[in-house]
C-alpha cells in the first residue's frame, strides 16, 4: 500500500510525506518543517499592515513577534533566537535597508533569512536589497497569503 499526503501534528508540520507498506516493511520518507515554533520578526512602521502580516502568519502556525521601527528589529534579532525577519524598506530611526545590512555584516545574526517589503518597485531598490543580502523582496500593495506561501516555501526548500 502507497499513501502520500500531509500530516498535522501539535508541535510540527510533517510535509510531502510518502509512507510505504510491504510484506515485513515500512518505510516514512518525510521532510519535517517546524511552523509551530519558528519565529519570525515582522516590522513595518504601518500599524495595520503590521497587524495584517502578524494575524496570517500566526495563523500559518509561526509565532511572529513584532517590532515598530529598524532599532527594535536589530535590538530583537541579537536578543532572541529568530528564524526570520519580515520589515519594510523604509522606516523611522533605521530604514530596512541599513538593519539589513547590519545584520548581514554580524556574525550572529548573518544566517536569519530577511525579507524586505516596499512600496518602491524600481529596479535600483530591488538591486540594493539583493546585494544587501535579502531573501527575498515583496512590493506593495501584496498579496498576504502569497507572501506567507513564498517565505514557507524558502523555508521547505533551505531544510
Amino acid at each position: 500500500m502507497l499513501k502520500s499526503g500531509r500530516v498535522y501534528l501539535p508541535d510540527f508540520f510533517v510535509s510531502e510525506s510518502v509512507f510505504v507498506m510491504e510484506p515485513g516493511k515500512f518505510v516514512i520518507s518525510a521532510r519535517i518543517r517546524y511552523n509551530m515554533f519558528m519565529k519570525i520578526l515582522i516590522c513595518d512602521d504601518s500599524a495595520l499592515i503590521l497587524d495584517i502580516l502578524m494575524a496570517a502568519f500566526q495563523r500559518a502556525g509561526y509565532e511572529p513577534i513584532p517590532a515598530q521601527n529598524g532599532a527594535e528589529v536589530l535590538k530583537k534579532a541579537l536578543d532572541g533566537q529568530v528564524d526570520a525577519i519580515l520589515m519594510d524598506y523604509t522606516m523611522p530611526m533605521l530604514d530596512g535597508l541599513s538593519v539589513l545590512r547590519k545584520l548581514k555584516a554580524s556574525p550572529a545574526t548573518r544566517n536569519i533569512r530577511v525579507y524586505l517589503l516596499s512600496g518602491f518597485s524600481d529596479e535600483k531598490t530591488m538591486q540594493q536589497a539583493k546585494e544587501a543580502g535579502a531573501d527575498g523582496f515583496f512590493i506593495k500593495p501584496f498579496d498576504v497569503h502569497k507572501v506567507v506561501e513564498r517565505i514557507r516555501n524558502n523555508f521547505d526548500d533551505g531544510m
